[in-house]
């Protein structure tokens, strides 16, 4: 099953107050039995869009500890109980550790809570492709929210990673600067299971066409 993400970061527009309305349009474009349109939401509204929208909600962050304690920290046991089963991790706005992310694999793993975790460089994915996660997302940093593509940009590193990630039997997603459809199909062409995308959605001036135009380069 390939993956359609849209983060939804903090932009006012679809966080707080906005997010459900805005969930509500998007909502209404459905991807093609192959690929599952999910929406990766603020923290603070999780538990909101979850109970709305089901599981094509997932988290943009978790962190590698238990529930109890833990003050400003987003636990797996938290998402799973409200229904949230997948989550990003390791984002290029929110960089971990190497240390931190074995931990949170570890814990995502023994719980059953799905991670696609985020590379930005082909080294990066090299060495994340001999972990236990099921799906990489590579996105350059220096294109994000930029009018520049990765599958323009970066056309060879998306095909010796979707050829890594495949040895090891892991989905590769790309983002960053995609915003058009020809972006979605090269990727795809490339090796790309999936995409992550945020502002080429969220800050569109029609951010269902803008959806629709990716869910139907997937398709």
């Amino acid at each position: 099953m390939g993956f359609l993400v849209v983060n939804l970061k903090q932009y006012p527009v679809a966080t707080g107050k906005n997010s459900i309305g805005f969930l509500e349009k998007l909502k209404k474009i459905r991807g093609n039995g192959k690929t599952e349109i999910l929406f990766a939401v603020a923290s603070s509204d999780l538990l909101a869009c979850s109970s709305k929208f089901g599981k094509s909600i997932m988290s943009q962050h978790f962190d590698p500890v238990a529930a109890g304690p833990h003050t400003g920290s987003l636990s797996n046991e938290t998402l799973l109980n409200i229904g949230i089963k997948r989550s990003l991790l390791n984002h290029s706005e929110r960089r971990l550790p190497f240390e931190v992310i074995m931990k949170s694999l570890s814990v995502a793993h023994s719980s059953g809570l799905e991670v696609i975790l985020c590379a930005e460089s082909q080294l990066e994915i090299e060495k994340f492709s001999r972990l236990e996660v099921e799906h990489i997302a590579y996105e350059p940093p220096e294109l994000i929210g930029g009018n520049v593509s990765v599958s323009t940009a970066k056309p060879e590193i998306i095909r010796n990673a979707a050829l890594i990630c495949r040895r090891s039997g892991q989905d590769l997603l790309v983002g960053a600067g995609v915003k058009k459809e020809n972006d979605v199909t090269l990727s795809i062409e490339l090796g790309a299971s999936g995409i992550l995308v945020s502002s080429g959605v969220v800050l569109s001036s029609d951010p269902s066409a803008a959806l629709s135009s990716l869910a139907k380069a997937l398709s």
